[in-house]
């Protein structure tokens, strides 16, 4: 993925667990105590490792999130089909690549975190580059991702382009239908390792939480 890097799909259990407990934490944002216990179980609660798991159902995305694929469709990228997350119940991911560019696509879809649209560019030495339609969660991105972009409001044209500008001459690793997954996977197990080894501050979960209410009020 966050993919992920994958870090949207990395956040999704914690986001879930921080609005459950966002009364509390909207009564006791002073306490730094809680606030800590909150994201170590949130960190807690995210698998080390996933396994994405191709539908053979072909069960289709919204329209709204089927909106968000076409696009690059247009743009070259072929469709690897819809997959869900054998360790995260409720996301389908729809995968896309454009083996040319070298460049990756997920498009998410959750009943509750909603659906957005991430693309993603491997660099030798384990870095990567992403895009997403979607603002900050608040938590910390591992040094080895680069986020080209993080805005509601791009299309998919706009991040494929922004992603693109960012990517330097050399070194971008090939992607293709066949090796997508498994560098996904891959890159998901980097994301949480870092992750769970640097821990959340009191003040990054608070963020998270503020971050995620106002994604959902729309404000």
């Amino acid at each position: 993925m966050p993919h992920h890097a994958l870090l949207a799909v990395a956040a999704v259990a914690a986001l879930l667990l921080l609005l459950r407990l966002k009364d509390a934490l909207a009564g006791l944002a002073a306490n730094r105590r809680l606030l800590v216990k909150v994201g170590r179980d949130a960190l807690d609660r995210q698998p080390d490792s996933i396994a994405l798991v191709k539908r053979a159902d072909g069960f289709p995305l919204s329209a709204d999130a089927r909106a968000l694929a076409e696009p690059l469709i247009a743009l070259g990228f072929s469709d690897c089909g819809v997959h869900s997350v054998d360790k995260l119940p409720g996301v389908l991911i729809q995968v896309l690549v454009q083996p040319e560019a070298r460049v990756a696509a997920f498009v998410y879809e959750h009943a509750r975190a909603g659906r957005w649209l991430e693309l993603e560019a491997r660099l030798e030495g384990g870095r990567s580059v992403s895009a997403v339609n979607r603002a900050p969660t608040g938590q910390p991105a591992p040094p080895f991702v680069l986020r080209a972009a993080s805005d509601p409001s791009a299309s998919p044209e706009e991040l494929y382009r922004r992603l693109r500008a960012a990517l330097p001459p050399s070194g971008v690793v090939p992607v293709d239908a066949a090796s997508v997954v498994a560098q996904y996977e891959e890159a998901y197990r980097a994301i949480v390792r870092w992750r769970k080894a640097e821990g959340l501050r009191a003040a990054q979960v608070a963020a998270a939480a503020r971050a995620e209410a106002k994604r959902r009020s729309g404000a």
